[in-house]
């Protein structure tokens, strides 16, 4: 990642770039959030992102905003793949997306709004994207504890909406005769069953 980033370095339409991004934090954030989704993995998003930081190409700023947006996007891949698959193996991928996607956006709100220093979570701007991505998992671990139960069955109720009903099964309908030939040997009641038999046809 770090010699395939390196021509980047000289790129003069890289800093343009850059600098947009670190004005619109929405679209970096999802930008981040695609990228995961293309690679299908959290951990290949988050090295590119540090390795980009530790070139200079990206500020720990514009960095933890990407990684929120990473998390974003692994918490997308898992309710994909399972899309096709009974309601039960998909509501612990939905649970996932509902802690950490929405986590992400609170936290995303956060920075926009208050604007903190990330100096406190590394030396270095490779370090800090790093200590972001562990601290935003220890952070939703905290916050899914006590929300577990409630997440649960959130996530039931969103599976099943996207469930179809099972149609329920059809009675079959048993057609009851009234005639009875062991009756045959006893005319009265042999003519009595054939009464009735017309009265029900």
């Amino acid at each position: 990642i770090g010699q395939a980033s390196e021509p980047l370095r000289n790129s003069q339409l890289m800093p343009v770039i850059i600098n947009y991004f670190s004005t619109d934090s929405i679209t970096a954030y999802l930008l981040a959030a695609l990228i995961t989704w293309l690679f299908q993995s959290s951990i290949a998003a988050v090295l590119l992102m540090a390795t980009l930081a530790g070139r200079g190409l990206i500020t720990p700023e514009l960095g933890v905003v990407l990684i929120l947006g990473v998390n974003l996007g692994s918490s997308i891949i898992a309710p994909m793949l399972t899309r096709s698959s009974s309601p039960e193996v998909r509501v612990v991928p939905i649970g996932n997306l509902l802690m950490r996607g929405l986590g992400s956006l609170v936290i995303l709100i956060l920075v926009m709004i208050f604007r903190p220093h990330f100096a406190f979570l590394g030396s270095t701007a490779a370090d800090q994207i790093v200590n972001a991505h562990i601290l935003f998992n220890v952070l939703i671990l905290l916050a899914g504890l006590p929300l577990a139960g409630f997440v649960y069955r959130a996530s039931e109720k969103i599976v099943a909406l996207g469930t179809k009903p099972v149609p329920a099964a059809s009675l079959d309908v048993v057609e009851l005769s009234a005639l009875n030939e062991s009756a045959l040997d006893v005319p009265s009641q042999a003519l009595a069953n054939a009464t009735r038999e017309v009265v029900r046809v």
